[in-house]
């Protein structure tokens, strides 16, 4: 007990393993309470990844960070030109997109 307080008073790192429901994360919560100090607590298990930890890489398409920004460009376009007058240009940039 005293060097989970340690650990907590450090603002270190606690793994404890056990059965469920002992009170491995009660009696590390009450440390954290009783000196004032910030807890997270995160929950882990043998099918626990490191993503569940530092996040993942998701990948995404190109046209799918640009469609917003067509979507405005579109917007700004038509309040800014005739978009008759532009119908060759506005065609050819959907047949790019």
């Amino acid at each position: 007990l005293e060097q989970i307080a340690v650990c907590v008073n450090r603002t270190e790192p606690v793994l404890l393993v056990g059965e469920t429901g002992v009170g491995k994360t009660a009696i590390v919560q009450l440390l954290a309470d009783r000196i004032g100090t910030t807890l997270r607590v995160v929950n882990l298990s043998q099918h626990s990844d490191s993503s569940d930890l530092i996040g993942g890489y998701k990948p995404v398409s190109i046209p799918y960070l640009l469609k917003p920004l067509k979507k405005e460009f579109d917007e700004l376009f038509a309040a800014t030109f005739d978009t008759k007058r532009n119908e060759k240009f506005l065609r050819h940039l959907e047949n790019v997109w």
